[in-house]
């Protein structure tokens, strides 16, 4: 548009924007891809622009040069079908076609008027997507299974780690992973459980993968494999790897339909992932469990491992319960005993098993099933421990002492009353 433009200030810009410019090409296509199925109304000038000319006289620029079509009908329009962009030619050079004499005139009471239908169609479009949203989230709807997702009966004095978990993988589009760590017995299973049964509803599907090892977390994409086709025959590529054998294969389609647009309201747990290879280390049995995570950046990841250093997500840290009542809880309910908070020699066995959950609910479910005392309970741990210390001193964790040391009146018991069923539990 301007004659001797290498001289006007706008040179740099109008080369930018000049015919068959790159960037106006990926930026045209960018657009065409953020509207999707929106109304687009592009009007686009009939009548021809002088140029820009310098009057060395006046020191000013002035419309005196040659006539020109300043911008065509194809660089105006966007060339999207009819049914989604209305093309609306106007009677007005590039210099007037956004400025109107009267409210009277073909562009003003043709930009009002659509203006106007936009307003009034809002409602029902707005409305209309939102439902295709619902059926969308539907479509990958996977109903919580009760074997992985099971009711968590003992689950107490964990509500800080329950809230920074729903903080962690608090829904904003983009992937959201949490990773639970603390010592064995702590309740990170547990945990990540109790968020999976409060919050079920706020995702589509819930999945949950044993990660212990290579071989376990590959039967647990299978096991979730054949869940989504069940309740999806129509995706026919699952029904080979649903009915099939090949881990591998069953890894990377549950893997591409956690990827699939659309699919971003759903919730993996890998639960014991233990071994972690970490950088630097190359421990034997150890593996790397990010190639078996879904690339798309959508959808939440839970993770419980053993280690504190796994840096794939936010870290959750499960310590020991530091208020006793919670202990005295947990042995409450799964010894169906009341009174505990009375009961000194309860109080003693709690401050001995020190806050962890998977010892003190082991005590409790023995104290269930025998009538022992709890002092009588707690004289058997000890002389289970000091054995324990002498037999095995390579044990140096208390807290696996401790566990080790509830398992054994267990299974001690169990040999009483049946030496198969105990050979079965050592296996």
């Amino acid at each position: 548009m301007v004659a001797g433009q290498d001289n006007h200030p706008r040179g740099a810009l109008l080369e930018q924007i000049r015919s068959k410019s790159d960037l106006l090409a990926f930026q045209l296509g960018d657009f065409k891809n953020l509207i999707r199925d929106r109304k687009v109304v592009s009007f686009y000038e009939t009548l021809q622009t002088r140029h820009l000319e310098f009057d060395s006289k006046s020191k000013s620029w002035t419309r005196t040069g040659g006539y020109i079509t300043a911008v065509d009908a194809d660089s105006a329009l966007l060339q999207l079908p009819d049914s989604i962009e209305e093309k609306v030619p106007l009677d007005a050079d590039h210099s007037m076609i956004v400025k109107f004499d009267t409210n009277d005139s073909r562009g003003y009471t043709s930009a009002r008027d659509r203006l106007v239908q936009f307003e009034q169609d809002a409602p029902s479009v707005v409305a209309a997507r939102f439902s295709r949203s619902t059926k969308s989230v539907r479509s990958f709807t996977v109903q919580p299974s009760v074997s992985e997702v099971s009711r968590v009966e003992h689950f107490v004095g964990r509500e800080e780690n329950i809230t920074e978990i729903c903080e962690a993988l608090q829904y904003d589009g983009s992937r959201k992973t949490a990773v639970v760590h603390g010592l064995g017995g702590m309740g990170k299973t547990q945990l990540a459980l109790a968020y999976a049964q409060r919050h079920r509803d706020d995702y589509s599907a819930v999945l949950w993968v044993n990660s212990k090892d290579v071989d376990t977390l590959k039967q647990g994409y299978a096991a979730a494999a054949r869940r989504i086709y069940r309740e999806h025959p129509s995706l026919v590529h699952l029904k080979a790897v649903a009915e099939g054998s090949d881990l591998n294969e069953a890894v990377e389609a549950v893997k591409r339909w956690l990827n699939s647009a659309g699919n971003d309201r759903w919730l993996v747990i890998y639960d014991n992932y233990d071994t972690p290879k970490l950088p630097g280390h190359d421990e034997p049995g150890t593996f790397d469990i990010r190639p078996f995570l879904p690339k798309a950046d959508q959808g939440a990841v839970l993770i419980t491992t053993r280690s504190s250093q796994l840096q794939l997500g936010h870290p959750v840290a499960v310590k020991k319960l530091r208020d006793i009542e919670h202990s005295l809880e947990i042995l409450s309910r799964t010894s169906r005993r009341d009174g505990l908070s009375l009961d000194a020699d309860a109080r003693n066995l709690a401050d001995e098993l020190d806050g962890l959950p998977l010892a003190l609910a082991t005590a409790g479910a023995y104290l269930h099933l025998v009538p022992d005392s709890f002092a009588e309970y707690l004289q058997s741990y000890k002389e289970s421990w000091a054995q324990l210390q002498q037999d095995t001193p390579q044990l140096l964790s208390y807290e696996d002492r401790a566990l080790y040391s509830t398992w054994n009146i267990s299974l001690n018991h169990v040999k009483q009353q049946s030496s198969l069923a105990a050979k079965l539990l050592q296996l």
